[in-house]
């Protein structure tokens, strides 16, 4: 499995991080995953401005039973010195019972224009596994509501 550290971040945030990313220790052996276990995704699109939603669908099986969920975070990674904060917000989304999930990550209007990491990750109960990690951009600007309201003329008589 993965990990990634999230450079200038708070000594808080880093251990959410590694908690999300690492494996579950019980005891001083790590959380198995069994075989036959299935983590795929899809994600349109690959860059959105700020107020827009990624949508995210796959698989996710942890052996022979759907796993519990999938974390879907989006999350910009800063260096130190850049002047930039980091910026990171995630949402669980439900497994169906055949082990298909379909659902959207809304990014909040408060996200700045950068790039970032989408990481996408099946979750059974405390265990992550299938973690994959793609580039994202949020573009500057914000999208229109989801559901505009339009005035339209009446004509009187």
């Amino acid at each position: 499995m993965r990990s990634f550290l999230i450079r200038g971040a708070t000594v808080r945030k880093l251990i959410i991080a590694v908690v999300l990313v690492a494996p579950v220790v019980t005891g001083s052996a790590a959380a198995q995953v069994p075989p036959g276990s299935v983590s795929e995704y899809h994600f349109v699109p690959d860059a959105a401005p700020a107020g827009g939603s990624i949508s995210v669908d796959g698989t996710c099986r942890f052996g022979d039973h759907p796993a519990t969920g999938v974390l879907v975070r989006l999350a910009r990674t800063v260096s130190p010195g850049s002047g930039k904060e980091p910026f990171d917000t995630s949402k669980v989304i439900a497994v169906n019972t055949d082990g298909t999930f379909g659902g959207q990550l809304p990014i909040p209007a408060e996200a700045p224009p950068d790039q970032y990491h989408l990481v996408l990750a099946c979750q059974d109960g405390d265990v992550l596994f299938g973690q994959q990690q793609f580039p994202f951009t949020v573009e500057p600007g914000t999208s229109p509501p989801a559901n505009p309201i339009t005035a339209k003329p009446v004509l009187t008589g």
